[in-house]
């Protein structure tokens, strides 16, 4: 019989089902609820979860780096931002989150760096998606 998640148990995180291949999204989903309830010790427990069975995903990455800035972490929200960015290389908003943490980090140049990275992928996005000029 499949084993199911159950809400109240945080000490123990338990696969959606076990024995299937694992889906981060529940985990990814919950943390995200959890951090909007300010309730980032949970949260980072489901989101360090889903990192774990699918650590290709970057929303997971990007949730858990979130989870740790508001933790006052910042050198573990870093290393998940920049996890983040390496896997989604052209999401303008992980450049700008990127970008603020380094900037908050003291990092000036880099910020510098990641912020005009975002600033030029949103341009790009912006370029491709207006309508053409009339004829």
């Amino acid at each position: 019989m499949p084993t199911l998640l159950l809400w109240g148990d945080q000490d123990r995180i338990t696969p959606l089902w076990q024995g299937e291949k694992l889906n981060p999204w529940p985990m990814i989903n919950l943390g995200g609820l959890l951090l909007d309830q300010n309730r980032t010790e949970e949260a980072i427990k489901y989101l360090s979860h889903a990192v774990e069975i699918s650590p290709r995903e970057p929303k997971a990455h990007e949730q858990l780096g979130k989870a740790y800035s508001r933790r006052d972490d910042l050198v573990k929200a870093q290393e998940e931002l920049e996890k983040a960015v390496a896997l989604s290389p052209e999401s303008a908003p992980l450049h700008f989150m990127l970008g603020q943490l380094y900037r908050k980090r003291g990092m000036t140049e880099k910020a510098k760096s990641e912020l005009e990275r975002g600033a030029a992928l949103n341009a790009a996005r912006e370029q491709h998606n207006s309508p053409l000029p009339p004829e």
